[in-house]
């Protein structure tokens, strides 16, 4: 019996724990491997949350500057260096992408669009039978400009669209163009010519700078130049 409850209940001498002096030897050691690994494990985490920052960074530059490559083929000229350095003061920056477009009746990448055209007295379209004709395709076209332009850190692209012009399929007798564009004036708020916002191209944006050069068609040619016309694509 006794045998039995020995097995049950060891001796209190048989239950050995740590001493003080182990304790206290053991302890700074567990400190030092977990401030180690919480070390290891941080720096990992910064360095994956870098990359991702980085990698959406890229991302998104190619695609601001897909955009901007986008706009620059469909433009019929980019203005001079003088105007746009005329327009940054409007911009609240240094530097300003003014880019010169055709008018269309819809997306300028569907391939079924058209240009939009101004009336005039040889070729009008102030009736239906003129619009029907459309003899006004002779007429020069509305263009409307598109401004690159970075405000605080943020690149913005915004679309003016001159508000002298009118168009009513319905009642044509007062129209000063022929047909109705597609584009939309675009400012930072909503409201009289604004008919949209500017679109937000990129964010975290210090400066922009846009460089001119000439002699496209010469490869070895990087002249600066004050301005330069691309042909529309």
């Amino acid at each position: 019996m006794q045998q039995l409850i020995r097995c049950i209940y060891p001796a209190r001498h048989q239950q050995r724990g740590f001493t003080v002096v182990e304790m206290l030897v053991v302890i700074p050691i567990i400190v030092v491997v977990v401030g180690v690994l919480v070390a290891a494990l941080v720096g990992l985490l910064s360095s994956i949350v870098i990359s991702n920052q980085r990698g959406s960074l890229t991302y998104t530059m190619e695609d601001a500057l897909d955009q901007i490559e986008q706009d620059v083929r469909l433009a019929t000229k980019v203005e001079s260096k003088a105007i746009a350095a005329n327009w940054a003061q409007h911009f609240a920056g240094d530097n300003v992408l003014i880019l010169t477009q055709y008018a269309t009746d819809r997306n300028p990448s569907d391939t079924q669009r058209e240009l939009i055209y101004l009336n005039s007295q040889a070729n009008p379209c102030r009736t239906q039978a003129d619009l029907a004709a459309k003899l006004y395709r002779t007429n020069n076209p509305l263009t409307v400009k598109v401004v690159y332009f970075v405000q605080g850190t943020t690149l913005w692209r915004r679309t003016i669209v001159p508000s002298q012009y009118e168009f009513n399929a319905t009642n044509p007798s007062n129209n000063t163009m022929c047909g109705q564009p597609w584009q939309q004036s675009t400012c930072n708020y909503t409201g009289g010519p604004c008919k949209a916002l500017d679109t937000r191209v990129a964010n975290n944006v210090s400066s922009v700078r846009f460089g001119y050069a000439t002699g496209f068609n010469q490869a070895a040619s990087t002249t600066p130049n004050d301005s330069t016309t691309v042909v529309s694509a």
